[in-house]
């Protein structure tokens, strides 16, 4: 199950259409000093209906600490939508080969062996609240945090009973704070948090560190619409 969540789901401020985003983050998780954020791009989610959390102004912001860009992660998030087509959420025996191969060569096409990418969600009823707001990450009915270490690339098995082995830490937080200062619709986000974190998969709230960060990114539509072509995949593979 960690693995198909996984896969379901990693700075230059001159101008106000600058493409990376001007995003930042400091911390330390379990020893581990978090990289520094280079990109970013903002998308809303309503798309998910029947989530709860899928409200008119519920949106998702992207920190990655190499330099990615909107059309990047768009072509990154379309490929594996390509392959997920191809070979369904739960390759068989005769194409799982394929598939991990497939896996393997997107991953290394888009993507750094290693890397950091700091997701934030915030969720209220009309998206005329965003601006200004503070939310509360322990809440998870106002915003959420998720941090993802990827340390190397996967590690594929010769058998399909055998689990592929990611290389990655995933974190969420277990409390703290997520500001937007402002927000545009189809435009920027900028905003700033903090936070504690915890294992994302443990069922103990240990603390496994702190983290700091910041962001000021454009609106990705052809990220949205992606996300939005990749949930209609989902409940055929259910």
């Amino acid at each position: 199950m960690q693995h198909w969540i996984k896969v379901g789901l990693s700075v230059f401020c001159a101008l106000s259409i600058a493409p990376l985003g001007c995003v930042s983050a400091s911390g330390e998780v379990e020893g581990t000093n978090v990289g520094g954020m280079k990109s970013g791009f903002w998308i809303d989610t309503q798309f998910q209906e029947g989530d709860e959390q899928g409200s008119s102004g519920s949106v998702a912001i992207y920190l990655y600490d190499f330099a990615s860009s909107c059309s990047k992660q768009t072509a990154y998030l379309q490929d594996t939508i390509a392959l997920t087509e191809e070979f369904g959420f739960y390759p068989s025996e005769d194409t799982f080969e394929d598939y991990y191969d497939g896996v393997e060569e997107i991953q290394r096409e888009h993507l750094p062996a290693e890397y950091w990418m700091l997701s934030v969600g915030a969720y209220v009823d009309d998206f005329d609240d965003l601006a200004g707001s503070e939310l509360d990450l322990e809440a998870m009915d106002e915003a959420g945090l998720n941090l993802i270490h990827q340390k190397d690339y996967w590690d594929y098995p010769d058998e399909l009973e055998d689990a592929a082995e990611d290389n990655s830490d995933w974190y969420w937080a277990s409390s703290g704070t997520l500001t937007i200062q402002s927000i545009k619709e189809g435009g920027r986000a900028r905003g700033q948090g903090d936070a504690t974190l915890t294992d994302y998969f443990s069922t103990e709230s240990e603390d496994m560190g702190d983290l700091s960060f910041s962001f000021d990114v454009a609106y990705c539509e052809g990220y949205r619409e992606a996300m939005e072509d990749y949930f209609d995949l989902i409940p055929d593979a259910v």
